[in-house]
């Protein structure tokens, strides 16, 4: 008779793994039931501790199983069911490497199509460095190409007429900037117009903290528009406080007002 030797836990582990912690004579899994290691040839009749003899069992089908062999027609289906599960892993892993390929071919041509829009702007006088790519990346994650091309011409026509350091540097910073006001703008129509105001605000008043005048007039939007006040009557209430106030204090006194009165 064969000498019967134990089972490293490393070996117990796999094999658990390999059969998902499932009987495979009844179907049951753990913690439903107590698994334990058949031998699929007994040792009893010569068997071993190699995984390929190896197969879990529940407790009550090892004991009713004891050191009868199982068919040879149910060991070959379950090596067939192994090698369809590795050959289907492998497949998938292939699909999904060339899928990831495809995904970084796509970036790159992208950010090529977005420098020679930018390169093609500065006329031959400046170019996008290595620094500069990362950067461009970075638009992608977070805008569309149509998006990030709209914010390119927006920012040319206001930032690059002259093609010197300064003025290519400033093109470029504004480039995400205009990008994410434009998506709030699409997101909430009325901010543009909001923006509209705090700039002739700052004009008028000889005022510049911009983030003063955008925080009133939210406040003023949001606090009418949730009292049901349409938008084309909040426009033109905020248009006609700016029109009447001389600075921007007496601007915030008149906000102020407007909101009790309304209120």
């Amino acid at each position: 008779m064969a000498k019967r030797e134990g089972i490293s836990k490393k070996v117990r582990f796999e094999l658990f793994k390999r059969d998902k912690f499932t009987c495979q004579y009844c179907g049951k899994s753990a913690p439903e039931i107590t698994l334990e290691i058949d031998h699929i040839k007994p040792i009893a009749k010569g068997g071993d501790n190699n995984l390929l003899n190896l197969i879990t069992s529940c407790y009550d089908c090892n004991r009713g199983k004891r050191d009868r062999k199982i068919s040879d027609d149910t060991i070959l289906k379950k090596q067939k069911t192994q090698l369809d599960e590795i050959a289907e892993r492998r497949e998938q892993l292939t699909l999904l490497a060339k899928w990831r390929e495809e995904l970084l071919k796509y970036e790159r041509d992208t950010v090529d199509l977005i420098i020679e829009n930018i390169e093609s702007l500065y006329k031959n006088k400046f170019f996008i460095t290595e620094y500069g790519k990362p950067t461009i990346k970075t638009w992608l994650k977070k805008y569309s190409i149509k998006e990030i091309l709209e914010a390119i011409d927006i920012s040319s026509n206001q930032y690059l007429k002259n093609i010197n350091k300064e003025a290519v540097d400033k093109f470029f910073a504004m480039i995400p900037k205009i990008a994410y006001n434009r998506k709030l703008f699409n997101q909430e129509p009325f901010l543009e117009e909001i923006f509209k105001m705090c700039h002739i605000c700052s004009n008028k008043f000889r005022y510049s903290e911009y983030y003063k005048y955008k925080n009133i007039l939210l406040k003023y939007y949001i606090n009418f528009k949730e009292q049901g006040v349409s938008v084309d009557k909040i426009k033109t209430e905020l248009y006609d406080i700016i029109e009447k106030s001389s600075d921007y204090y007496d601007w915030c006194d008149n906000m102020e007002r407007k909101e009790k009165t309304n209120g």
